[in-house]
């Protein structure tokens, strides 16, 4: 069993914003990563200045790279299986290995779930959306359409970006009178017949049809998605939403002491950039928190962890970047 300061439990944005700010601080770190975003199938991370448009995966790949001048950061890209509380912190269980830690960082993201219509996976990012300002951009000027009955704010959001907004209810309104007038006034065209599927060209959304047999040609569909999240904050206690979703502070502080959340995982709104932020401000707060003694460190500055790109060990020996690769840790 090996133990670090911090134990942070998913690399995406805010994992690997955390990881990076607390490798810089020479805190001992075990990122833990499945390697299976949930925006992988997305053709590009939008919003975040510099790397506007850069495939997920891609980011996520230079991200690590990055992290790989700092020794005392070691990435497993294997799932956290358990945590739970310890004595002296929490032990995290990936792959049969358990290891410990002072603090736990959850950065797991969320499975989203897609809208309950015949063919809405096979158009997944290519037409079929959940966030106007990662995805609207490459759809306007175009026929778009807002799914729920719940989507009124979601339509009236897309109106900056196409003239063409119809809101799609499926049989199941929940509008009141002031909504309706609303997106009447924007020009947006309610529309309550049941949608029957999604059909596809060239692998995009092309239009829309519906039960009674009539279509309508639409090249992005945006709702607001339900969320799956990791049972880790169960599994640890923490406070969650209605949603399932991690509740913080302000510094990412969950009801656990010494459990932080950060990212999509957390009540709040989701983006590439926020997670970032919200993962570079809990390692902050950590950190500060290690400093203070406030917080159990893993005792000793002195690494003996080894960094790892892969789910096989590489030593990388920063001075002349030889790399070894082995089985196991």
């Amino acid at each position: 069993m090996s133990r670090f300061d911090v134990a942070i439990v998913g690399g995406g944005p805010a994992g690997l914003a955390a990881a990076l700010v607390l490798g810089r601080m020479r805190r001992r770190v075990l990122l833990l990563d499945a390697d299976d975003p949930a925006h992988a199938p997305s053709e590009g991370v939008h919003g975040l200045f510099g790397h506007d448009g850069t495939p997920p995966l891609e980011l996520r790949r230079t991200a690590r790279e990055q992290l790989r001048p700092y020794e005392s950061v070691t990435v497993r890209m294997i799932a956290a299986d358990e945590a739970r509380k310890a004595s002296s912190g929490f032990r995290v269980l990936a792959d049969g290995e358990e290891d410990s830690a002072g603090v736990l960082l959850l950065s797991t993201g969320v499975r989203y779930e897609l809208p309950p219509i015949e063919g809405a996976a096979e158009v997944w990012a290519r037409g079929v959306f959940q966030c106007p300002y990662c995805h609207g951009w490459e759809v306007r000027d175009r026929p778009l359409a807002a799914y729920g009955a719940d989507a009124a704010g979601l339509a009236l959001l897309l109106t900056s970006l196409s003239d063409d907004v119809v809101m799609l209810t499926n049989g199941d309104s929940n509008l009141g009178s002031d909504d309706v007038s609303e997106l009447e006034a924007a020009g947006i065209v309610i529309r309550d017949d049941p949608v029957a599927r999604l059909e596809s060209e060239d692998g995009r959304l092309a239009r829309i049809r519906f039960a009674d047999g009539s279509s309508d040609d639409r090249a992005g569909l945006f709702y607001a998605p339900r969320f799956t999240p990791s049972p880790l904050p169960a599994q640890l206690g923490c406070e969650r939403d209605d949603d399932g979703m991690m509740v913080i502070d302000e510094d990412g502080r969950t009801s656990v002491p010494g459990v932080f959340g950060a990212g999509d995982a957390t009540v709040g709104k989701a983006a590439v950039v926020l997670a970032a932020a919200a993962g570079s401000r809990a390692a902050y707060a950590i950190n500060a928190g290690l400093a203070h003694g406030t917080l159990p460190g893993g005792g000793s500055r002195t690494s003996s962890a080894i960094p790892v790109i892969s789910n096989r060990v590489i030593n990388l020996a920063p001075d002349n970047g030889a790399v070894q690769t082995g089985e196991g840790r």
